[in-house]
């Protein structure tokens, strides 16, 4: 038996790595019952039935006893698209047994945001509307999944983004997670009465939990950022 941990069927996931935990023994039933075999030889974890891509395997060699799970290098082993994964066990004598394990889309890229409006360094005020895109492969169109306004804050003397208070907006995002709009009253982020410059940035998370990446200030053309 054989189960990846912490990831369910059809999960869309971004860990750095992947365990897989099995159970093998290697038995046969013979005249007398059930007999124990020449013992397991090789485990192999892969993402085909084929086996032409290895992702991680054990031989007899590298250890003493037969180990209970082995980890996949994720990050540096794995796309984004969606996989099954397979395993091999090989006995001494040669004999093979296959399995399908799991499958599950694996997604590291963080989406990529953008506001299309109100164009930057627009003069507003009262309600408005900020509207935008989102670019990624595995979206999170969920009603849960609420694109989240942060305002860069230099009050401390050293600037940082922080939340800006959800009762100050309200956000959505499509059907296909392709476009997002967002209702900011900016009379409650501002009580002065003169201009002022507020920079903004839209974050919004993917299937798999990427954010796109925040910008280091508010002066970095980026993604996702309007002043």
């Amino acid at each position: 038996s054989c189960a990846l941990q912490g990831i369910s069927e059809g999960d869309c996931i971004n860990s750095d790595t992947i365990t897989v935990n099995f159970r093998v023994k290697d038995e046969y039933t013979g005249s007398s019952g059930t007999e124990t075999g020449s013992g397991i030889e090789k485990i192999k974890i892969s993402d085909s039935s084929t086996f032409n891509n290895v992702l991680v395997e054990w031989n007899a060699s590298d250890l003493e006893s037969v180990p209970s799970f082995l980890t996949i290098d994720a990050k540096n082993k794995l796309g984004v698209k969606t996989y099954e994964l397979w395993i091999q066990v090989t006995d001494k004598a040669g004999n093979k047994t296959e399995q399908s394990i799991s499958s599950f889309t694996y997604d590291k890229e963080p989406p990529k945001v953008k506001i299309t409006s109100p164009a930057d360094l627009a003069t507003v005020n009262k309600k408005i509307t900020l509207t935008g895109t989102v670019d990624e492969a595995n979206p999170d169109a969920s009603a849960e999944n609420k694109p989240v306004l942060y305002m860069y804050d230099t009050s401390s003397g050293t600037g940082k983004w922080v939340a800006v208070d959800k009762s100050y907006y309200t956000s959505g995002i499509d059907a296909i997670g392709a476009s997002w709009t967002m209702e900011l009253d900016t009379e409650k982020i501002s009580n002065t009465a003169t201009d002022v410059t507020k920079s903004f940035f839209v974050a919004v998370k993917d299937k798999a939990g990427n954010i796109n990446p925040f910008p280091d200030d508010d002066t970095n053309s980026s993604e996702g950022l309007i002043r």
